[in-house]
């Protein structure tokens, strides 16, 4: 072998923080190889792939590697890579760089073979080697394999213990903790990350004030909070892409039970020897606020009405003939203005209504409104979490079948370790039962202004939130008489008689409001707390 090769050398890491086989020890073992010149002197480039698998990933799979080997084939004479796991982890990897080699003529160059064994210089230059070499490679190769596996298996061992023990063992960190390298060489912890845990902190917070995921996501945002993978990529020190929050982001986070400190594996909570969840971090989330956040979750999961439409009314205003909701047309041609349209007409359910002029129909509205109940105080829905231990009991119970389960049948030997968990357990449950239970509420609590002052303070969308949260409805239709011919349909059970009747404008209508607005102000008013 002469130095007049031209090498490609060839790096590659499994992990960045590998410190065993870091970039910089690999490159200094190619630079002491005989085959390469003082200072690197016929070294063409040097391919590094970084956080790359080679059990996941081939040679010619690899980001920096791979295009050599496809592309720039008459650039080099040769690879080099400071060992043969570097390379290649299967047999295949190696019969398929080998097939490559021969027919390209290449040599490729092991400082160190499988396992630390001695140097391997494989040269195909005049083509397939002989006999003895390749079963030599084919050894080396399968020697190789067997160290993945054997690798893997440790990994997997190791990995459980951590999850055990509640360590962190790598892998994506739950948004809201970060990994903390612990003393003593006792491996790593999570623990809450200051500036994410506070934005779940408030995130919860607006959720149980009654806020939506997307109006939160919106001001993350809008705020530049920094995403979940932006947040991973800062805690690893690189450079963040801008990454958007959106609701399903944020909701998958408020729905991981990782908030509660507990270990995870595989999208479940992780059990110990004794049934309970491992405890991973100290918990971001107290359990009552968690289960208060997943029943708001829930209940915000049904389909609500949108309230970022133009029309001032919809979802208010409905059909007075058929019941039907109106949606708002027009507004093209000014000299035909802005109507409410019943859908049942445009849908052909049998409504022949004709349709209502937008601007007196909120025009009524307004004056509906502000004359039953402008003057009373605007009462604002607080959700009050009650404390309950159901989840803690069950998690409990379930750990007790699970021991009871399997110690059936064995010796009494192993029948004795189990014990002791057992009776841990059962004093536990008992201890749970016990505490008393406290169910979340709705309180009602005044705003300190008036409809009529938050009316007039509010643009067309801020009014119409208004109207929704309090629960009017209107029903109209064109006046075909002097009087008003209210429909025979079905209304949400939250309304009982219409407050007004009347025609105005030619327009005939009906104006509801719930059956306890009135009566829940006037009692707050009062004095009265409301439940």
């Amino acid at each position: 072998m002469t130095n007049s090769l031209r090498l490609l050398a060839g790096i590659r890491l499994s992990k960045e923080t590998d410190e065993t086989t870091s970039p910089e020890r690999q490159e200094a073992d190619i630079l002491a190889d005989p085959a390469v010149e003082p200072g690197g002197e016929n070294i063409v480039d040097w391919a590094r792939d970084l956080d790359i698998s080679a059990g996941k990933f081939n040679p010619f799979q690899r980001p920096k590697l791979g295009p050599w080997l496809t592309k720039r084939t008459s650039e080099y004479d040769g690879l080099i890579f400071a060992r043969a796991d570097r390379a290649i982890r299967s047999m295949m990897d190696m019969y398929e760089l080998s097939k490559w080699a021969i027919e390209h003529r290449k040599v490729i160059i092991f400082h160190k073979g499988p396992g630390n064994s001695p140097r391997m210089d494989l040269d195909f230059r005049k083509g397939p080697l002989d006999p003895i070499s390749q079963l030599m490679v084919t050894f080396f190769a399968f020697a190789g394999e067997i160290e993945l596996a054997a690798i893997k298996d440790r990994n997997q061992g190791s990995q459980r213990k951590a999850r055990e023990d509640g360590r962190y063992h790598g892998g994506p960190v739950p948004y809201g903790y970060r990994p903390v390298k612990q003393p003593m060489g006792e491996g790593w912890k999570l623990e809450p990350d200051p500036e994410a845990s506070e934005i779940v902190g408030k995130a919860i917070e607006r959720i149980l004030s009654g806020d939506s995921l997307n109006a939160i996501a919106e001001d993350l945002n809008r705020n530049k909070a920094l995403a979940p993978r932006d947040q991973q990529r800062k805690q690893k020190g690189k450079p963040t892409n801008g990454e958007r929050w959106s609701s399903t982001v944020l909701g998958r986070i408020l729905r991981n039970k990782a908030l509660l400190g507990y270990q995870i594996h595989n999208g479940k909570v992780f059990r110990g020897p004794n049934g309970l969840p491992v405890m991973q971090s100290t918990p971001i989330v107290k359990r009552h606020v968690w289960e208060a956040l997943q029943q708001k979750l829930d209940d915000n999961s049904v389909k609500k009405p949108r309230t970022r439409s133009t029309a001032p009314l919809l979802q208010i205003s409905f059909c007075l003939k058929s019941g039907h909701p109106h949606y708002i047309f027009g507004g093209g041609d000014p000299k035909w203005g802005v109507y409410y349209r019943c859908r049942g007409k445009v849908k052909k359910l049998g409504c022949e209504a004709t349709s209502v002029n937008a601007k007196i129909l909120t025009q009524i509205t307004e004056e509906q409104l502000l004359s039953h109940i402008g003057d009373l105080e605007v009462l604002e829905e607080v959700f009050i979490p009650g404390e309950s231990h159901k989840e803690e009991l069950q998690e409990a119970q379930d750990g007790l079948v699970d021991l009871l389960e399997r110690s059936a049948g064995k010796s009494e030997a192993v029948k004795a370790i189990y014990d002791s968990q057992i009776a841990s357990l059962e004093a536990l449950i008992d201890q749970l039962s016990a505490l008393p239970e406290t169910p979340s509420r709705t309180e009602y609590r005044g705003t300190g202004s008036t409809y009529r002052e938050i009316w007039e303070a509010s643009d067309a969308q801020g009014r119409r939130r208004l109207l929704l949260d309090s629960g009017v409805r209107i029903e109209a239709a064109v006046a075909d008489g002097p009087w008003v011919s209210v429909g025979r349909f079905e209304r949400p059970e939250r309304y009982d008689e219409a407050v007004s009747l009347g025609v105005s404008d030619n327009i005939q209508y009906a104006f509801y409001l719930p059956k306890n607005l009135i009566e829940r102000t006037t009692r707050l008013s009062r004095g009265s707390q409301l439940s």
